[in-house]
Formats: structure tokens, C-alpha cells, sequence
């Protein structure tokens, strides 16, 4: 008999243990029916990167850039015209001498070609009794060769004026005067261009009898030797031309 309660008693436990467990599972699935699937999160889109432009001007790390100003423009002027005499080298040995002809010859021709054609030689040449000087010159043009050779004895006269009553011991003097005239050509023909056309000397015996208050009314071409007279002024000269 108390075997038999004892079955009966557990009995009804199994069957309100069976009952508590269907009414769960019942309503664990009417919760389950009743409540929606949660929707799958998506991660947010990161935002785009701010590109932030700064011109160079408010960047205060960069140095501002300068614009190069544009300089004026200058039309080239042609340099003026120089002294070519005064530029010439002064000779080491005759500084005094040297400058004497450079300052007498100063200047240029009347067709812009310098007075001075070369720096003066000078040389100490005691078997001429002294110091030689050698000029070469250049003349002025103008239409007759009577005139041409009128201006040429005035450069020289007055030169050896200069040159010989210095105070140095002068012993001679040559000047050579460079002109505009016919050049043969190699290969046939002519054509014009600076050449020698008339060279004279004076020594220092002549000099010293010359009185140079009266130069005006000498003619010098009695008192110098004529090494040089191109044959066409010759013609020219007797012609009067």
C-alpha cells in the first residue's frame, strides 16, 4: 500500500513537470512567432575627407612669391665718339715725349678717323745724335689735292714746333700721313682705302735754324726733307689741281 502512494505521488509530479514544460515551450514559441527578426545593422559610411586648399599667401610655413617687375627696355645708344689719341698708350720710356704727340694729335680727321694713327716710336738712338721720333697720322680729306697737301704741312710744321722746342733732346722727327686712295688689288682692278701718300723728316740742326715766330711765311718744304709724295699728287700738284 505505501509503495503504491509513493508510485502515485511521483506520477502526478512527472505529469505537473510534463504540463510546466509545454506551457513553456507554448509560450516560448508564440514569443517567438510574435517578435520580428532584428534587422542586421550596417556600419555608417565614414564621412569623406575635408580637403582644405590654402592659397600660398595665408599659409604663414610658405613664403610668399614675388612676381618679377619687368625692367624698362632701353633702346641701345651708339657709345659718343672718343678720344682714340688720348686713349693710346703713353711709350714707358718716353712718358713726357709720348704725351706731348698724343695731346698735339688729339682728336680725329674731318671724316672721323683718329688724328693719331698709331702711338708715336720713340727711341734713343745715339747714332743719331739722340732721341728719333716716328708719327704716322691721319690727314682731312677735302676736293683738291692742293688743299689736302696745304693742311698736311700745317699738322706737320706745327708738330715739329712742339717736338723740338720741348727741351728734350730731340735729334729727328719723321711724320707719315695716312689718306684715302687707290689700293691695286691682288687680283686685278683698284680700290680706295687709307694709305701713305706723303712723308717728311726734320733733323735737329734744321730745326734749330728755323725762327718759329715767322712759321707762317716759311715754306717748310725747303727746310724738311720729302721722303714720300704719292706720284698722283705729284701730277696733281703740278697741274694745280
Amino acid at each position: 500500500m505505501l509503495l503504491t502512494r509513493v508510485q502515485r505521488t511521483a506520477y502526478s509530479l512527472l505529469v505537473v513537470i510534463a504540463m510546466v514544460m509545454a506551457s513553456a515551450t507554448a509560450l516560448a514559441g508564440c514569443s517567438a512567432e510574435t517578435e520580428e527578426p532584428a534587422e542586421a545593422t550596417q556600419p555608417a559610411p565614414a564621412p569623406a575627407p575635408t580637403t582644405v586648399t590654402r592659397s600660398a599667401a595665408a599659409d604663414p610655413t610658405q613664403a610668399p612669391v614675388e612676381t618679377p617687375t619687368a625692367e624698362p627696355t632701353s633702346t641701345p645708344q651708339p657709345p659718343p665718339p672718343s678720344n682714340l689719341a688720348a686713349e693710346l698708350p703713353t711709350d714707358p720710356n718716353f712718358p713726357e715725349l709720348s704725351q706731348i704727340v698724343i695731346a698735339h694729335l688729339a682728336g680725329a680727321n674731318n671724316i672721323d678717323r683718329p688724328r693719331l694713327n698709331l702711338p708715336p716710336d720713340i727711341r734713343d738712338d745715339q747714332r743719331r745724335g739722340g732721341i728719333v721720333i716716328n708719327i704716322e697720322f691721319n690727314g682731312d680729306e677735302y676736293d683738291t689735292t692742293t688743299k689736302k697737301k696745304a693742311e698736311l704741312d700745317k699738322i706737320m710744321r706745327d708738330t715739329y714746333e712742339v717736338l723740338f722746342t720741348s727741351g728734350h733732346e730731340v735729334a729727328e722727327v719723321t711724320m707719315t700721313a695716312i689718306m684715302i686712295g687707290a689700293i691695286r688689288r691682288v687680283v686685278g682692278g683698284t680700290a680706295d682705302g687709307p694709305i701713305a701718300v706723303y712723308k717728311t723728316r726734320l733733323k735737329k740742326d734744321d730745326a734749330d735754324a728755323v725762327d718759329w715766330s715767322t712759321k707762317d711765311g716759311i715754306d717748310f718744304n725747303e727746310v724738311w726733307d720729302t721722303l714720300i709724295l704719292n706720284p698722283a699728287w705729284k701730277r696733281d700738284l703740278r697741274e694745280g689741281n
